[in-house]
């Protein structure tokens, strides 16, 4: 997805921490720890909101699909719009129809949702880093664009692996619920992201 780096992150006090780790250059589970702390716990709600979450039936029914056109079906759903969160929402479900989770016919439908909710996260995660990153790029620590692809992926990655490696399952059951509207869907992929946000934020931390 395109980034643009005309809306920085804010100079709050986390974000600043963020920032000197791209100048010193540190490790992508450090990194992805700090920007865990300074996004904010909004993150979660947005991401995982019903109209978002619109897109996750399209995602649930590639399984079964030939993939004929099921890509055009996400990027034209009306449901979906083009704010920030929205089109990381969009580029989550693409990634995830490509994903081998989707392409498992047996999964079931958790699985999928933690599937999205992983790709959502790698999403948000992608875009914090870009957006600042760029302006370190040509210093000892990022000394050209590869470089800096090279971590803006491995901090998604960090996200990605914490998502699908999240101790709070959204239902007890992997069983579908009677009625699995887009709430329900929203409540799944945000006890996915959440636990996730949690895991990651104690990463870079001293132990105590």
């Amino acid at each position: 997805m395109g980034t643009s780096t005309t809306h920085p992150s804010p100079r709050t006090k986390a974000w600043t921490e963020v920032r000197q780790l791209y100048r010193i250059g540190a490790a992508s589970p450090v990194i992805a720890g700090a920007v865990a702390r300074a996004i904010p716990d909004e993150l979660v709600s947005s991401l995982a909101s019903a109209r978002l979450c619109a897109v996750e039936p399209i995602v649930a029914r590639a399984a079964d699909a030939s993939g004929s056109g099921i890509l055009d079906a996400i990027e034209n759903e009306r449901a979906i719009g083009h704010t920030v969160v929205e089109e990381l929402a969009r580029t989550a479900a693409v990634r995830t129809v490509l994903s081998e989770h989707a392409a498992d016919p047996d999964a079931d439908w958790v699985t999928q949702v933690r599937a999205f909710a992983s790709e959502c996260l790698a999403a948000a995660f992608e875009y914090f880093v870009a957006r600042d990153i760029v302006d370190f790029v040509g210093t000892e620590a990022l000394p050209n664009i590869a470089a800096m692809n090279a971590v803006v992926e491995a901090v998604a990655q960090e996200a990605r692996a914490a998502g699908r490696e999240a101790t709070q399952s959204p239902f007890a059951s992997p069983e579908v619920p009677e009625a699995l509207t887009p709430a329900v869907r929203a409540r799944a992929v945000a006890a996915v992201m959440a636990s996730a946000l949690a895991a990651l934020r104690r990463r870079g931390l001293p132990d105590v």
